[in-house]
């Protein structure tokens, strides 16, 4: 019997809270019985959410839902293009993902949510106060780890979950276009990091698009990886006080120059795989 959307959902949202329950009970014993540092427990405690509640999820979902993990998650594919015009995307899209944050920033909800968006702004600041503990690494070895964990892991477990199985589900019932914005509008919200609500929507729908047009998920995960490692080493070098490089000082014509190449470089992309 075929399954419907929200046997998929469920299915999915069943393995990622299973591997959330992993995740929290592994972080409780870490903190009480092991003997590392908060530091290394945060990221260690990262590193098997990104396996328990996207990797595992996606590929078991995939597996039950489709029959082959590797095909259906577009994992049987390099496209060596896709990765090219990837890296270039990224490079010229940080002017406009720091301009998109910064209108995400200024945007306050009406009087009679003020409530919700003080809890907003709230959760956004202890979420900021994580972030910056997990990147001060100062160390070569500390560099190596969060490269590896927050660039590498977690654009390779989100990519899986999001465009991989998310993504293609969608896509079975609505148009591609629907499918890639839904997922990208999940994949946002799921980070609870609303004042970067916008430009972390603008990426995951720039995401969405290079899965379906290269039919490679690899393309995707490289984009991913390059953005976060990115943050990551701009993070090393200014915890080193190595040089001092501000990723949010932009002035908004430069973002939005940016923000026209990066739509361009997205159509040329598109014509370049004549497809959809």
């Amino acid at each position: 019997m075929k399954k419907n959307l929200w046997h998929k959902l469920l299915i999915l949202l069943f393995l990622s809270v299973a591997g959330l329950i992993i995740t929290s009970v592994s972080s409780v014993l870490l903190y009480k019985y092991s003997n590392y540092a908060e530091d290394n427990i945060m990221i260690i405690s990262l590193l098997i959410q990104q396996i328990f509640v996207f990797a595992l999820p996606a590929i078991i979902a995939a597996k039950l839902v489709f029959g082959n993990s590797k095909q259906s998650l577009l994992l049987d594919k390099i496209d060596c293009k896709g990765a090219l015009s990837a890296i270039l995307f990224i490079i010229i899209a940080i002017p406009a993902i720091d301009t998109l944050a910064q209108l995400n920033t200024n945007i306050h909800l009406p009087n009679f949510l003020s409530n919700i968006e003080k809890w907003m702004r709230e959760t956004e600041a202890q979420t900021t106060t994580i972030t910056e503990q997990l990147l001060s690494a100062t160390t070569i070895k500390g560099l190596i780890a969060n490269i590896t964990i927050i660039a590498l892991a977690a654009a390779i477990s989100e990519e899986l979950l999001f465009r991989g199985f998310l993504q293609k589900i969608f896509e079975e019932r609505f148009n591609h276009h629907v499918a890639i914005w839904a997922t990208a509008f999940i994949f946002s919200a799921i980070h609870f990091q609303f004042l970067g609500f916008i430009p972390r929507m603008f990426l995951g729908a720039s995401f969405g698009y290079m899965a379906v047009w290269s039919q490679s998920l690899w393309v995707p995960i490289l984009a991913h990886f390059i953005n976060n490692g990115i943050g990551v080493v701009v993070a090393y070098l200014n915890n080193n006080k190595i040089i001092n490089i501000e990723l949010e000082n932009f002035s908004y014509i430069v973002g939005a120059i940016s923000l026209i190449a990066s739509i361009l470089i997205m159509y040329i992309m598109r014509r370049c795989y004549r497809l959809k």
